[in-house]
């Protein structure tokens, strides 16, 4: 069974032919010195929505890299610059209007992958959080998305949204609890862009079966030709 990132799901659903081929090989042989970018600026965000939207991580953090000013390579000042744009667009955006009266408290899930048409989808998202409505348990969750050169668009973020709903039903609610669909959000940074699922999700599914079916055959192709 083929394994994707759920970023390189949604990639996957805009790729051309070649795209997606690099996309399976970049999962079958990743670069174990690839370098991540943006770390403090995804730390400070996913702080920031887990208490409550609270500004003061992403104050903190744009404090922290304005006051860097030496620099050992053109990636390291590369990397300020971008995650001090990617701060100052979360503040821009206003907490989702679904969240705005309600309190919820982070969950951390025992597992992060979800199986789906026949593919492992590593879903991994940011945020998970519990809230009460009218007395009953829900459960929402945030993905956030740094793609500086290639932004998700609104239905790549439809697509995420909707896997993160799909996952909190199947891996992770407890018999008292619920996933609702708008409270699962795909936040793609730099179309500064806050995406929440859809109840009718059918089409999305239908096409995740269809690249599930094609990403499984792509993978055993590689496999077998190394």
């Amino acid at each position: 069974m083929a394994l994707l990132s759920l970023n390189q799901l949604a990639e996957f659903s805009k790729a051309t032919v070649k795209g997606k081929q690099n996309i399976v090989k970049q999962q079958i042989s990743p670069n174990r010195f690839l370098i991540q970018w943006y770390q403090l600026a995804r730390a400070r965000i996913k702080k920031s929505i887990s208490k409550g939207w609270d500004p003061q991580p992403i104050y903190s953090g744009l404090q922290k890299l304005k006051s860097r000013i030496s620099f050992k390579n053109s990636r390291q000042e590369n990397d300020q610059k971008v995650s001090i744009k990617a701060l100052e667009n979360f503040l821009q955006i206003s907490k989702p209007r679904e969240l705005q009266s309600l309190s919820y408290e982070q969950v951390v899930p025992d597992s992060k992958i979800l199986v789906l048409s026949n593919l492992e989808i590593l879903v991994a998202p940011d945020v998970i959080f519990r809230t009460q409505i009218e007395g009953k348990n829900y459960l929402g969750a945030f993905k956030i998305h740094f793609g500086k050169t290639k932004p998700f668009d609104l239905n790549q973020s439809r697509l995420v949204a909707a896997v993160l709903w799909k996952y909190l039903e199947k891996e992770v609610v407890r018999e008292d609890e619920v996933a609702l669909p708008n409270l699962c959000f795909c936040y793609d940074v730099f179309s500064n862009r806050m995406v929440s699922a859809q109840e009718d999700s059918n089409s999305i599914f239908y096409n995740i079966d269809l690249w599930g079916h094609e990403i499984n055959q792509i993978w055993d192709f590689l496999k077998q030709t190394g």
